[in-house]
């Protein structure tokens, strides 16, 4: 298990060992850590995803994860909370954009706006372009200025099933190149998993935590990817949604 040094020595997450390895490989968050980390549900299916929030009316996902709605009401997201299904708060979705550009496993990024705002949730911060982890066409991996990250999600374990506690672990980021869509990170064993889609990718910096990416493909196996939203079109798309009424 490969987590974050610089996290757990400043203190700000808290542990207890996993009964299973979730997300996958991850342990327990038992604090409000990850306040903004959301559980993202299609109601109807039951389907599920993982979002961050990133203002008190907007939370951000996957785009795959809200493909083929039409009623934005049928998404609910609750925020706050780090036991399954218990507690934080609840809202609705009121209206759903999915980036105009998304195929497949490029540009895999949607907003979700809240019925009513969030309260008392302090939003995470998107990275700026000096934060955000990026190749620089030379060399090996890992191609970072921050090869430490920490993944977050709701998603399934090794086992198969959905853990009782959001999950964290510590993740080497390798950022992808130039042609490539997205970051890439590889951890120590499992990674994410089915319901890690749409969470995601920090960076620990300065006391606080920015998010540089989404993800959008999670194989449980030693790899994930991430759409980039720490700088770049996708951020610039993020902001403008962010202004329409």
């Amino acid at each position: 298990m490969l987590l974050a040094s610089g996290l757990l020595a400043a203190g700000i997450l808290g542990l207890t060992p996993p009964s299973a390895e979730a997300i996958s490989g991850g342990n327990d968050v038992t604090d409000d850590s990850f306040g903004f980390v959301a559980e993202v549900t299609h109601t109807p299916s039951g389907r599920f995803c993982t979002g961050t929030l990133i203002s008190s009316r907007w939370v951000l996902t996957a785009a795959h994860c809200v493909g083929g709605v039409t009623d934005p009401r049928v998404m609910q997201v609750r925020v706050g909370n780090n036991v399954r299904s218990s507690g934080g708060q609840v809202r609705h979705a009121d209206s759903v954009r999915s980036y105009p550009a998304y195929s497949g496993g490029h540009n895999d990024v949607a907003l979700l706006r809240l019925d009513s705002p969030v309260y008392g949730i302090a939003p995470v911060q998107l990275a700026n372009y000096s934060l955000s982890p990026r190749w620089d066409g030379y060399g090996t991996p890992p191609f970072t200025r921050y090869d430490d990250g920490i993944a977050v999600g709701w998603g399934v374990n090794s086992a198969g099933q959905f853990p009782n506690r959001l999950q964290f672990r510590g993740v080497d980021i390798h950022p992808a190149g130039a042609d490539s869509a997205g970051i890439k990170y590889i951890p120590t064993g499992p990674g994410a998993c089915g319901g890690d889609s749409g969470g995601p990718l920090l960076i620990y910096f300065n006391s606080r935590l920015y998010q540089v990416g989404v993800t959008k493909a999670a194989s449980c196996g030693n790899s994930a990817s991430y759409s980039e939203v720490g700088a770049g079109y996708l951020q610039d798309w993020i902001f403008y949604q962010l202004q329409i009424p």
